[in-house]
């Protein structure tokens, strides 16, 4: 373990490079002679650089001027920058591999799609629970995703549809009964919550891998290509839901179900490519 008083040292000499005119060359000569302790030294003076530095520092690597295992580096360890780079990523002097690296980095950090919906959702239950004793009933059964019980009690006390299933049902991630609710009442289900963000939040949000390969296939058998020519506005499909959360089995599914992992956005980047370049890819290469 180093000792606390070397890494306030280098700290101070990192410290006077970042202030100087021209820090580039003195940075790099100090990375690479100070590599297994440089994040040390960084975190202990980063809030004094924590903008200019590394809005400069990322322009330094849109030349290409590092190597991979300094670049995947300040991406591993750096909460800043992103708007910086979104502006510069369609520069020509980028390599693709270089570009699937920071753009992946975005998008790690921008957020998913579905979190605010989903949120909404979530505080629609908390703040309007069910309080007789049927709906509580009906609760628990929609919690263990229980079709038959769920819908020969519900028929059974005359209950009406409610929307409110469908929400429990996407936070309990009932699988079975959100497709047969979709079956019987999808007019006023997609009026509630479109089939576009639908697909999203399932792929996004679900725990459970063998729940949302379900539902994803139904909604892709009864709305034809629904899931397979899914696209946001940048020209990303389903797949790249998946980038940060998910297992390979869903992934699987996807493609199998028409998702195109070799499909460009509109910055000329495929799924495989940003798997391909990922910072931890890059760093277990370098350590190779």
């Amino acid at each position: 373990m180093v000792n606390i008083d070397i890494i306030r040292q280098k700290s101070n000499e990192l410290n006077a490079i970042l202030s100087g005119d021209d820090p580039f060359p003195a940075f790099e000569n100090f990375f690479e002679q100070n590599t297994d302790i440089f994040w040390d030294c960084y975190n202990l003076i980063h809030c004094l650089h924590y903008c200019d530095f590394t809005a400069v520092l990322f322009d330094e690597f849109m030349l290409n001027a590092y190597s991979k295992e300094q670049l995947s580096c300040i991406l591993q360890y750096s909460s800043c920058a992103a708007k910086h780079l979104s502006e510069k990523l369609k520069s020509d002097k980028l390599t693709l591999s270089r570009k699937a690296l920071i753009y992946g980095w975005i998008l790690k950090r921008r957020g998913r799609h579905s979190t605010k919906l989903y949120h909404e959702i979530d505080y629609s239950i908390a703040h309007n629970p069910w309080r007789s004793c049927l709906l509580t009933e009906l609760r628990s059964l929609l919690k263990k995703d229980l079709l038959a019980e769920f819908e020969i009690k519900r028929l059974l006390h005359g209950d009406r549809f409610s929307i409110t299933y469908v929400k429990y049902c996407l936070i309990y991630e009932s699988a079975n009964i959100l497709c047969y609710l979709l079956d019987k009442h999808s007019q006023k289900i997609l009026e509630y919550i479109t089939l576009n963000d639908l697909v999203v939040l399932v792929c996004e949000k679900f725990q459970s891998t063998e729940a949302a390969i379900k539902v994803l296939r139904y909604l892709e058998n009864k709305y034809l290509t629904c899931v397979s020519q899914w696209h946001n506005e940048h020209g990303e499909n389903l797949l790249w839901t998946t980038l940060f959360s998910r297992d390979d089995a869903l992934r699987t599914e996807l493609i199998h179900l028409g998702c195109d992992p070799d499909k460009k956005n509109d910055l000329g980047l495929s799924f495989n490519l940003i798997m391909e370049n990922t910072p931890e890819k890059w760093q277990k290469e370098v350590k190779q």
